[in-house]
């Protein structure tokens, strides 16, 4: 059964109780539902909580019409539904055009037609936000592609983007310096090797190297032939590497792009790997 957790934002007690009404005894998911009254109240509940959806009204003590939905969209980063008596349609519409996900009338009958739109809201939410980081990850490694091409400043801005958004990608993604010692990594780098992530304020050059992590000879494989061209200060574009892995094969999609380090004066390469699942489909079948 899945479980959400609703922030709903209502001043009408019965109204609220109605929508409490519509989330009890669903046979497939769990609603636990918060309530405040005013728009205020909901930024500052919001952070002591983990919510899955926004349900908001739009007559509310501190806000009316749509500035309500307006703030909340701005400041946050959660799907919202609109939950409200008023029928005008051109309101419904600047509200979906605003990025609310749904408007729903209120009414005696509401159960069925609001606990769908809650799953739905969700899903149609976290589907929109993997889309939106899979463009971002497709526009940075566009651009680190081009990092050589770039003065200093723009390539130190192009590593800051990577860095913002690798820690949210599946993609393996570490800097290494010239001895091979890993200075940064994500999470996905370090679940690849079965490590335990360290504390960022730890210098990770003096306890990691590249040539120390190797576990299979898959690994070995791309390993080693990074390991060349760190050495001979080349890079690695587009990248793919196939080798043999117990019943089948595996083919692995590699990316090292030479980079600046903070003080400008010494170099790094950032280093970012994956399975190629479509080279593994497209053996299988």
């Amino acid at each position: 059964m899945q479980n959400f957790n609703v922030l709903l934002i209502e001043d009408d007690d019965v109204d609220a109780e109605q929508v409490r009404r519509a989330f009890r005894g669903n046979a497939y998911t769990a609603f636990t539902v918060d309530r405040v009254t005013t728009i205020a109240g909901a930024c500052s509940r919001i952070f002591q909580s983990d919510y899955d959806v926004i349900l908001v009204d739009l007559g509310l003590p501190d806000c009316t019409g749509l500035d309500g939905v307006k703030t909340l969209i701005s400041l946050l980063d959660i799907p919202i539904i609109v939950l409200t008596g008023n029928e005008d349609l051109d309101i419904a519409d600047q509200a979906i055009s605003l990025g609310a996900q749904d408007f729903i009338l209120k009414s005696e009958h509401v159960a069925p037609v609001l606990t769908r739109a809650v799953r739905y809201g969700i899903q149609r939410y976290r589907a929109n936000d993997t889309l939106n980081r899979t463009r971002e990850l497709l526009n940075a490694q566009c651009s680190i592609a081009k990092l050589n091409n770039a003065s200093l400043s723009d390539r130190l801005e192009v590593a800051d983007t990577l860095a913002a958004f690798a820690e949210n990608t599946q993609q393996c993604v570490a800097i290494v310096n010239a001895d091979y010692g890993i200075t940064w990594a994500n999470n996905a780098f370090f679940r690849w090797f079965g490590l335990q992530q360290m504390p960022r304020n730890v210098s990770m050059a003096s306890r990691l190297s590249l040539l120390d992590l190797s576990t299979t000879a898959t690994d070995n494989a791309w390993i080693e032939q990074v390991r060349r061209a760190i050495a001979n200060r080349s890079e690695l574009h587009c990248h793919l590497l196939t080798e043999d892995a117990g019943q089948g094969q595996k083919t692995f999609r590699l990316e090292l792009n030479l980079i600046p380090e903070r003080d400008g004066a010494s170099e790094a390469f950032a280093l970012a790997f994956s399975e190629d699942l479509h080279s593994r489909v497209a053996t299988m079948a």
